[in-house]
């Protein structure tokens, strides 16, 4: 009987655990690496291989948020449950935001 509590215990901390990694994901980690991208752009590093990285990036995020609301409750920043909406949102926010990010430093690497 004991065994089965420890069981049936561990599994939330590890759902836990793998739910913090889901969001640190793509609240941190992918935005850092987007980040890279565009200094690796800037400095013409490896041309359209960079490009498909940085835009293989964006859609890594865009799934994760999504995994992150569907299969683990994701919360939004006022710790209530996040819905497709705000999916939607975030999903809008990043293209919109990347792309501008993406022109700049096409554009910085232009002029450098």
């Amino acid at each position: 009987m004991d065994k089965e509590q420890q069981q049936n215990n561990s599994q939330p901390e590890q759902a836990g655990c793998l739910t913090i990694i889901i969001r640190l994901a793509w609240m941190i980690l992918g935005n850092g690496i987007l980040f890279f991208m565009a200094v690796f752009i800037v400095q013409k590093r490896a041309g359209i291989l960079l490009d498909l990285v940085f835009w293989a990036v964006v859609a890594g995020l865009i799934l994760t948020r999504y995994i992150d609301i569907k299969v683990f409750h994701g919360l939004t920043a006022d710790n209530k449950p996040a819905t497709l909406k705000d999916w939607r949102k975030y999903t809008l926010m990043l293209i919109v935001i990347s792309a501008l990010v993406w022109l700049v430093a096409h554009g910085a690497a232009n002029v450098l």
